[in-house]
């Protein structure tokens, strides 16, 4: 692979199945060199085994979500001001409906049980930022003044002035008459917000704390929605909290005390399911937390999922309990784990990286749907039985016929002290013995994984052999091994082998030169 082929390399979102079962939707994504922009649009896969079809026309359409009725779906398409935005289409097809104009764009988005709502995730500028000043662009606003450490994230940017909050909004007609945008003596008669927001439905913000909201889910009844967030004033930690969040704009209700940090929260038979994992009492110890399932019950949350599996995935509801991913040894793993115990779907041998789980009915024996990446595929979707995939799409074609890929090799290694450190190399064409390349990856928590890495091809195609691996400090081999990356607590001493001080010398380049396996180090004395 070269880097000018980057445009063939097509990932999938995680997919959402027809309430009928018998089909369901993905987005796609690729670089394109063009647009300077990933694109994608959404497709439409039969589970039967027959062919799929493009179903959306966008630039880069994303997120897809069935409303419980199976009539709509609905999904993120940039908008009118080029910002992320909720649209409608009928599942049967026809034209998609835009049903938001949020000025820095919604995030994420769910149906409630009726179909009757929406509610969403968007950012709320603050007044003079943002373009909320006709005029007054990003370099003439007024100066912040930052007093505490979290202040902005990667890929965003500042954060304390544009918070993400909750809103819902009625679910319009798709099939009504379509909005006219007014103008002359009509648009004048307007107010100029109102004119802006012409012909898109009016939202209710349900939220104002000064924290962010994320990943809302409605109650079985649909008279509230859940969220997390984090604790307003205490921004000098990580913990997100699990709230219950009236449609109506009543009280908001705290469910959890801040013990865990709490994810993808989900209704199951009238009980509410989350992940949450332990940040130590600084509420920062992210670095080797493990995740687990939790059940939140009458004596508060119920740990259903070993404490030594690091839960990757979002939670799905199936029948009496829910679906997730673990990684393990740089692998998936597709769990279903309910009050009785945890079940493996798919274990670590199949060498996937699932990317999101979907099933077509609630009831236990309902067939499950995963988009996966391979040794060979960037994304696709499968149905999964007796622990393999039966591949539904084939996106990775035009990857594999214009490349040459090199699958990775596990191997394990051994460390001074004994302790094994597993992971692959990938290899190029000829016998070799070829240059070597050792990738470190960054996190520190995080991990290499055997399916397909583009970065591990362009520079096998160069001639190089690579090899990643999971030393300690990384994740998937448990807590005790991911541990060493967390930075020492203050009562932490060092061992009192370690010198008080230490001097650097420069080689000699004979002395370098001269090295040799048989080199023996200085002791820590010296």
């Amino acid at each position: 692979m070269r880097p000018d082929q980057l445009p063939l390399l097509t990932t999938v979102s995680a997919p959402a199945v027809h309430p009928d079962g018998d089909w369901a939707v993905v987005a796609s994504s690729r670089p394109d060199f063009d647009a300077d922009s990933y694109v994608g649009q959404l497709w439409r896969v039969p589970l039967d085994g027959g062919a799929p079809r493009r179903l959306t026309l966008g630039q880069s359409d994303s997120q897809p979500r069935f409303s419980p009725d199976g009539s709509l779906i609905g999904f993120l398409r940039d908008g009118a001001n080029d910002r992320p935005q909720v649209h409608l289409i009928p599942s049967g097809g026809g034209e998609p409906l835009c049903v938001t104009n949020q000025p820095l764009g919604v995030s994420d988005f769910a149906f409630s049980p009726d179909g009757r709502l929406l509610a969403f995730i968007a950012r709320v500028p603050q007044e003079g930022r943002y373009g909320t000043l006709d005029g007054v662009a990003a370099g003439q606003e007024d100066p912040r003044h930052i007093t505490s450490l979290a202040f902005q994230y990667n890929g965003l940017g500042w954060s304390r002035d544009r918070r993400s909050q909750l809103f819902v909004v009625e679910v319009p007609d798709v099939f009504g008459e379509p909005p006219v945008q007014p103008v002359g003596r009509a648009a004048k008669q307007l107010d100029p917000e109102a004119l802006k927001d012409h012909g898109v439905p009016r939202p209710t913000q349900l939220t104002t704390a000064d924290t962010d909201h994320g990943q809302p889910c409605f109650t079985a009844d649909g008279s509230a929605v859940l969220v997390v967030a984090g604790r307003p004033g205490e921004t000098e930690n990580l913990v997100g909290d699990l709230l219950r969040v009236g449609v109506d704009g009543g009280e908001v209700t705290r469910l959890t005390d801040g013990a865990l940090d709490v994810g993808s929260p989900v209704e199951v038979d009238g009980t509410i399911w989350f992940t949450g994992a332990e940040l130590g009492e600084s509420g920062l110890e992210f670095v080797s937390a493990q995740p687990s399932v939790y059940r939140l019950g009458a004596d508060g949350p119920q740990r259903l999922t070993d404490p030594e599996i690091l839960i990757e995935g979002d939670l799905v509801p199936a029948g009496n309990g829910v679906l997730t991913v673990t990684e393990a040894r740089g692998a998936s793993q597709l769990l279903r784990v309910t009050t009785e115990g945890t079940e493996v779907l798919l274990d670590s041998d199949a060498a996937v990286l699932v990317v999101g789980c979907g099933v077509t009915g609630r009831t236990p024996g309902a067939a499950v749907l995963v988009g996966y990446r391979s040794g060979t595929s960037m994304g696709d979707l499968g149905l999964v039985a007796d622990g393999r995939i039966t591949a539904l799409t084939d996106f990775s074609a035009s990857l594999r016929a214009g490349t040459d890929v090199r699958e990775p090799r596990e191997l394990e290694a051994t460390s001074s002290d004994g302790y094994p450190v597993h992971g692959w190399v990938v290899t190029p064409a000829g016998e070799g013995p070829h240059p070597l390349l050792l990738m470190i990856h960054g996190g520190p928590f995080a991990q290499y994984t055997s399916v397909f890495f583009d970065e591990a091809q362009v520079y096998a195609e160069a001639g190089y052999a690579v090899v990643m691996c999971n030393p300690r400090g990384s994740a998937g081999y448990g807590p005790e091994h991911g541990r060493p990356s967390r930075a020492p607590s203050a009562s932490w001493t060092p061992p009192t082998c370690w010198p008080s001080s230490i001097t650097l010398w420069r080689p000699s380049p004979a002395w370098t030169a001269t090295a040799s396996a048989s080199w023996v180090a200085p002791t820590a004395a010296t």
